[in-house]
């Protein structure tokens, strides 16, 4: 483990899935904002009413004193951002996803998949004996998404994040 950059540290990392490939990084100002915007325009963001302004805010800075670590995935080096996923640690004996989104134009690539392959293997080199994502009930594609790569549901949750809204809470067990 000595002199290995710490978990979650995305820059200069390239995911390979189906026949794309990803660059990961940090999310730029520019890059978070114009991110901001496509996600705040689509399920489930929008069914919260988020703003881009509040988008915004979650997608940068790279990282802050809190543990969350923000991890953009391009097509190439300086593309827009593809997907971006949030990472808080430490949370409960391993990481929390607290965000995960991959625009429409490049859904279905295994992009996702990759993207969570990828924190599970970071968690995995911190030692975690968890790893946790929440999605709510009616992201139907999601929730299989997460339960097709491990993750078994723990808890729903009623009105957390939105009045009327429910959310299942998931983990995946790293280690015993």
């Amino acid at each position: 483990m000595a002199g290995l950059p710490p978990p979650f540290h995305a820059e200069g990392v390239r995911l390979v899935s189906g026949g794309w490939s990803w660059h990961l990084d940090a999310p730029s100002p520019d890059g978070a904002w114009e991110a901001a915007r496509a996600f705040a325009g689509i399920d489930p963001w929008r069914a919260y009413g988020r703003t881009a302004d509040h988008m915004a805010q979650l997608f940068a800075p790279p990282e802050r004193p809190d543990g969350t670590y923000r991890i953009a995935a391009r097509t190439g080096p300086g593309s827009p951002p593809a997907a971006l996923a949030l990472v808080q640690s430490p949370w409960l004996a391993g990481p929390y996803v607290r965000f995960l989104g991959v625009l429409p134009p490049h859904q279905g690539a295994g992009l996702g998949t990759a993207l969570l392959g990828w924190i599970e293997a970071e968690a995995r080199r911190a030692r975690a004996r968890n790893l946790w994502i929440c999605v709510s009930a009616f992201n139907e594609g999601a929730y299989a998404l997460y339960q097709r790569v491990g993750f078994e549901p723990v808890a729903e949750i009623p009105d957390l994040a939105a009045d009327g809204i429910v959310e299942r809470l998931l983990r995946k067990r790293l280690g015993a």
